[in-house]
Formats: structure tokens, C-alpha cells, sequence
């Protein structure tokens, strides 16, 4: 059977690739859609992959000075189990104002003088297995610094 297979790329993607069968590397950008128009046969599948860079996103406003750290659809997070999320409030950010990776891939939160740090980590980690008796508390706005 003949048809266009037609893809949207998320919002939080900065980029996709899809492959599979009969499908070699096509790329698309946030935005576009990806359509692969061809024969289909039973037992035919396409993977699709997606670029997944952490990115800010200011909340409550711009003016606010704070932003939320996603990687993906994911929201990232400082826990209570593993620093003091009263101190470590930001995030380092490149000249383009996105958030900077230590050399093991991870977005690290810092305090205001940046010589303590704790990685972030995907929010669910700690959602959603509370401790009643102990919650731990997240911090997951950040104030983006470059310094």
C-alpha cells in the first residue's frame, strides 16, 4: 500500500532523524514535518530519533529573571537528597543562553559564588516516590548566570 507517512516534530526537539526500513537517514527541524512517501509492506517500521539538548524556559516571565531546565520533554530538577536546594538557585548558561554540560553530559545547579554544584536530573526521579514522612523538596526554577 502506497501512502505518506507524515511525522511531527515536537516543539522540544531541535532536530529528528528517522530510519528503518526503506528510509535512510531524512532529517527535519523543529517545525517542519517529516513525510516519507513511499510502498509500505506489512512488518515495515521507521524509527525516529530526537535531538535532545537542554534549553531554559522563562516562568514566570522574562522579566522574572527565572527559568525552568528541560532536557527533552523532560523537566530537570534539584533534589533535597542531593544538595541544599536553598543555595544552589542557578545555572550557567553559554553567550546564547543555553544551559552548559559538565563533561559527563549533566546540567549542573551552583550557588551564587559557583564553587558548590549538583546535578540536575529529570524531575519524575523524586516525584513520583515521595517519602510522607521526609519529602524531599525540588528546586526547579533556576536564575541563568554566564559567569
Amino acid at each position: 500500500t502506497h501512502f505518506p507517512l507524515s511525522l511531527r516534530i515536537p516543539a522540544w526537539a531541535g532536530t529528528a532523524t528517522a530510519s528503518g526500513d526503506g528510509v535512510r537517514g531524512r532529517h527535519a527541524k523543529l517545525g517542519e514535518r517529516l513525510v516519507i512517501d513511499r510502498e509500505w509492506h506489512s512488518g515495515d517500521s521507521v524509527e525516529l530519533r530526537f535531538g535532545v539538548e537542554p534549553r531554559l524556559v522563562p516562568w514566570p516571565s522574562r522579566a522574572a529573571g527565572t527559568a525552568g531546565v528541560f532536557a527533552g520533554p523532560l523537566c530537570l530538577a534539584l533534589s533535597s537528597a542531593d544538595a541544599n536546594v536553598d543555595e544552589l538557585d542557578r545555572v550557567r548558561v553559554d553567550a546564547a543562553g543555553r544551559p552548559i554540560r559538565d563533561a559527563a553530559g549533566r546540567v549542573m545547579a551552583e550557588d551564587a559564588t559557583g564553587t558548590r554544584q549538583a546535578a540536575l536530573a529529570p524531575l519524575e526521579r523524586d516525584w513520583l516516590s515521595p517519602d510522607v514522612k521526609d519529602p524531599h523538596r525540588l528546586r526547579i526554577l533556576f536564575r541563568p548566570t554566564s559567569r
